[in-house]
């Protein structure tokens, strides 16, 4: 039973890393630039909507969803017998730690402080934020791709 508890853990576990690790990237590959490439003012307003339309329930369920798939495989998999892999525990961990926590921890922190300044002082604070904020979400598009690469091989193999 448990054994099958987290074969389908792992499964959503590499479905959601792949999905937000999408979403991540394209933030890094085509929104951070496309808005780099507008006057700091509009960046800045551009982000703040961003920011406060991605809080909606299909993404915060598809986020925090695999965090708590994550947390399943690294609760279950020392009771799983061969089927509980350290590399599947240790990229659970990764998306806990470089996607979740450092989401939690880096960029809801900066989204925060830019959703509660006025045009000008978001203007004034961009470039700042849109450097701090990019260099953090590769590293959290580097977790949850790393994550699903290693749930889908390994979910394989179970």
């Amino acid at each position: 039973m448990t054994e099958r508890i987290l074969l389908v853990l792992s499964v959503v576990a590499a479905i959601g890393s792949a999905v937000i690790g999408g979403l991540l990237f394209a933030f890094s590959t085509s929104v951070m630039p496309a808005l780099s490439r507008q006057p700091d003012s509009s960046a800045a307003a551009t982000m703040q909507s961003i920011n406060s339309s991605i809080q909606n329930p299909l993404f915060l369920s598809a986020f925090m969803g695999t965090a708590l798939a994550c947390l399943g495989v690294i609760v279950l998999s020392p009771f799983a017998g061969s089927r509980g892999s350290v590399a599947m525990v240790a990229a659970a961990a990764v998306f806990v730690v470089g996607t979740f926590g450092v989401t939690m921890l880096v960029n809801v922190p900066l989204n925060d402080r830019l959703a509660g300044l006025d045009p000008i002082a978001a203007q004034q604070l961009w470039v700042e934020y849109a450097s701090r904020w990019t260099v953090w979400n590769h590293v959290r598009t580097a977790s949850a791709v790393a994550c699903a690469c290693v749930m889908v091989t390994r979910s394989a193999l179970v």
